[in-house]
């Protein structure tokens, strides 16, 4: 990783000549490119990146960061890669609060590794984010709990129960 004067942060993985900027709130106003995001994605995924994933972790801890890697999950819904996008925003530390109904999406939607790594991501959420409304508990969401496997209703379980935790927390 090398610091450019007042540019942000690049991080470069020399075997690939994958890089990725991070310049302040610049892409957070005009969007990442489909460039910025296949890269993250190949950075984050591909096994001769391994060495550089904590560093990469390290840097995504940034608005821009998570930006980029919400954007990158938005992107890559069906994709193999989705699990290990998704545990990038538990293992680089950064609140997610923002994203929650996006993970309660992924965890109630999505193929089990996915929504494995998205209830880990909702379980180390703190806070609920202004404006979300908790789920209301009704027949219907019951009888549709029966209705899944052991797995999902687990998952099912575990955010509920996460989130009422927290909300009476803040409240």
């Amino acid at each position: 990783m090398e610091k450019e004067e007042n540019k942000g942060y690049r991080i470069v993985e020399t075997s690939s000549y994958n890089s990725l900027f991070f310049t302040g709130g610049k892409q957070k106003k005009e969007g990442f490119t489909g460039v910025h995001r296949k890269n993250l994605v190949d950075l984050l995924t591909h096994p001769s990146h391994k060495e550089n994933k904590e560093l990469l972790l390290k840097e995504l801890r940034c608005a821009a960061g998570v930006a980029l890697l919400i954007e990158a999950i938005h992107d890559h819904r069906g994709d193999p890669r989705l699990a290990a996008l998704v545990a990038a925003c538990w293992e680089c530390g950064e609140d997610m609060s923002e994203h929650l109904q996006l993970f309660i999406t992924l965890a109630t939607a999505e193929p089990l590794p996915v929504a494995l790594e998205a209830l880990s991501v909702i379980e180390e959420i703190q806070k609920i984010p202004p404006g979300f409304t908790l789920p209301e508990s009704s027949q219907t969401t019951e009888h549709e709990r029966q209705n899944e496997s052991p797995e999902r209703q687990f998952i099912l379980g575990e955010i509920s129960k996460h989130l009422h935790e927290i909300s009476s927390h803040s409240g």
